[in-house]
C-alpha cells in the first residue's frame, strides 16, 4: 500500500517488487508479490536465483540448496570452504580457501610427531618428540612451542583442529606420548583425524 502517494509500495523498502515478509495481504502497486525474506537487500526475494554463498537468497527457507550442503553448515558444497565440516562461518585465516577448521599441519600417519620428523611404521613419533613436548612444557613454556605443529602435540584431542592454544597441550598428552613410546607401543597414538591407529 501507498499512504505516503509517492507512488511506491509502503511495505517493499528495497523497491524489487516484493511485500515484506512480516506483511502479507500488504501486496500490490509497485510491489505486486509476497514473500521478500530480506527487504534490506532487492536481490533476495522469491524471484531471485539462489547462489552458492550460504545465503537463502530465494526465500525458500534453506539457502544454497541446489548445491547440496554434507556438512549441513549453510553453505552449498561447492562454494564451501570446507565441505565435509561443519563451519557456517567459513573462517579462513590464513585466506587460502580452504576453511581453518579442516586444516590442520599433522602428517599422517598418526599424532604426536612434533618435530615432524616423520617415520612409516604406523607411528611417526620418538624421543626427539618426547623432548620437544617436554620442553615446551616445562624447559621453556614461553618460547618452547615455537614451530611446533600443536595438532601433532594435542595427542588426546582435547581440542578442535587446528589447535592453536598452547595451552591446550598438558600433562595428558605427555602421559600419553610416554605411553605410547615405552609402555604399550602396540597402541600407536591416534591419526591426524583422531580416529584409531591400531
Amino acid at each position: 500500500m501507498d499512504q505516503n502517494c509517492d507512488g511506491l509500495n509502503d511495505y517493499d523498502a528495497d523497491l524489487d517488487g516484493y511485500v515484506d515478509e512480516d506483511y502479507p495481504g500488504q501486496e500490490g502497486g509497485s510491489a505486486p508479490n509476497p514473500g521478500d525474506c530480506d527487504d534490506a537487500d532487492e536481490t533476495i526475494n522469491p524471484g531471485a536465483t539462489e547462489l552458492c554463498d550460504g545465503v537463502d537468497n530465494d526465500c525458500s527457507g534453506v539457502s544454497d540448496e541446489p548445491f547440496g550442503d554434507t556438512d549441513a553448515d549453510g553453505w552449498g558444497n561447492s562454494c564451501d570452504n570446507c565441505p565435509n565440516d561443519y563451519n557456517p562461518g567459513q573462517e579462513d585465516a590464513d585466506e587460502d580457501g580452504i576453511g581453518d577448521v579442516c586444516e590442520t599441519c599433522c602428517i599422517p600417519p598418526s599424532v604426536g610427531d612434533l618435530d615432524q620428523g616423520g617415520g612409516n611404521l604406523g607411528f611417526n613419533y620418538d624421543g626427539a618428540d618426547l623432548s620437544a613436548m617436554i620442553n615446551g612444557l616445562f624447559i621453556d613454556p614461553l618460547n618452547g612451542w615455537d614451530g611446533i605443529c600443536l595438532d601433532e602435540a594435542d595427542v588426546d584431542f582435547s581440542s578442535i583442529r587446528p589447535v592453536t592454544d598452547p595451552m591446550t597441550v598438558d600433562g595428558a598428552d605427555l602421559s600419553e606420548l610416554i605411553d605410547a613410546l615405552f609402555i604399550a607401543p602396540t597402541h600407536y597414538l591416534k591419526n591426524c583425524d583422531g580416529t584409531d591407529n591400531w
